[in-house]
């Protein structure tokens, strides 16, 4: 079986995922698990192949979970996704920003399982704002929901920011309803356009003095260090996501600050291909799956 997850909003492409893995764990409690994320690794693919024709020693089940499949076009790789699609026993979840049918014509059988995450906007993103603060026993009124709903609409990732800002209206203590005004005094604190620009700059630079250069922009401009990293905790995915996860430990362990977990994580990314070997790849995918289920 193969279950197809497409779309912009990343964030809730990744909760389906876990939600899946989740569901399939409960089933078959001893199934082997492998994930691989090919933009990170782009070699990864030969682990994940291997994984999907070896037989298990103990089990039936198995779960893949693959992160931009259409990264690597090999035949090898290829077939192997196209035999799993009528297997027994074994499901590989594969999500992407883009439809990986484009590039695999399988992908587009009544066979797979799909299922697409557009950017949330309109009426669905104010359904979703709705859900999501009555979950926090937020109450919005008219003239504030409008207000969030306008924020919202100005950036992407609409889903994790939602979230991530509810949280914050909701530790301000404001009383209920929460009015325009209250959500006005909390705008210097959201995430800007100026953040989320020098946060892909992090991520895309290949060198470390550039990616070095974008975060030193960002603090002279006085964006607060603890803002600027927990939006690459957005961004991030991958080996960068386990390791913001360990330097966010770090930091609320007092063994760092804010701004030096940012210097050593900006100078020690690696970007574009990696030369990872297969036990690091696979090392990187069981810290996906443990965040993930």
């Amino acid at each position: 079986m193969v279950i197809v997850l497409f779309g912009p909003d990343s964030y809730r492409r990744a909760l389906k995922a876990r939600e899946l893995v989740a569901a399939y764990r409960a089933k078959h409690p001893l199934a082997d698990l492998l994930a691989v994320d090919l933009e990170d690794d782009p070699d990864s693919w030969r682990t994940a192949r291997d994984f999907l024709k070896q037989p298990s020693m103990f089990t039936d089940s198995k779960v893949l979970v693959v992160r931009e499949p259409a990264v690597a076009e090999e035949k090898s790789w290829i077939g192997a996704l196209e035999a799993i699609v009528a297997a027994q026993g074994a499901v590989a979840i594969l999500s992407s920003e883009k439809d990986p049918a484009n590039t695999f014509r399988f992908l587009d059988s009544r066979e797979v399982e799909r299922q697409e995450f557009k950017e949330l906007d309109g009426r669905i993103l104010e359904m979703f704002v709705a859900r999501e603060a009555k979950a926090r026993g937020i109450v919005l009124s008219a003239g504030a929901l409008r207000f969030f709903l306008a924020h919202l609409e100005a950036f992407p990732l609409r889903s994790a920011r939602a979230r991530t800002e509810l949280d914050l209206i909701r530790m301000t203590g404001f009383p209920l309803p929460v009015l325009e005004e209250h959500l006005a005094r909390l705008t210097a604190w959201l995430p800007s356009r100026e953040i989320y620009a020098g946060a892909r700059a992090i991520f895309g630079e290949a060198s470390p003095l550039a990616r070095l250069a974008a975060l030193e922009r960002l603090l002279v401009d006085g964006e607060p260090a603890a803002k600027i990293f927990n939006f690459l905790g957005y961004l991030a995915s991958g080996a960068p996501a386990a390791a913001l996860a360990g330097y966010d430990v770090a930091v609320k362990s007092g063994k760092l600050e804010y701004e030096e977990a940012l210097t050593d994580f900006a100078m020690s990314l690696s970007v574009g291909r990696s030369n990872a070997t297969g036990s690091s790849a696979v090392s990187r995918a069981e810290t996906f799956l443990q965040d993930a289920i």
